[in-house]
């Protein structure tokens, strides 16, 4: 398990949460995704169901896209992308 945050980490996060212990290099090692649940993400079965053995990548992508305000309707809108494979 790993999570790369890239540029302005602050202006969100992601909807599976952050998995934990995260170690300094932003992974989860090996013997905590066997023995924590908080390793693991408790909000993940609406999307996609998975079996015992199988596994999914997830990568998310939230961006500021203030060229995009609308005064008086948007507001500092951001554009959200996720891709599972």
């Amino acid at each position: 398990m790993e999570q790369l945050r890239i540029g302005n980490t602050s202006i969100g996060n992601s909807n599976f949460g952050t998995p934990s212990p995260m170690q300094t290099d932003f992974t989860v090692s090996v013997k905590d995704q066997g023995r924590s649940s908080t390793a693991q993400t408790t909000n993940f079965t609406g999307v996609l169901l998975l079996q015992a053995s199988e596994f999914a990548y997830v990568a998310e992508m939230i961006n500021q896209t203030p060229e995009l305000n609308i005064p008086g309707l948007s507001g500092q809108p951001l554009v959200y992308a996720r891709t599972i494979f």
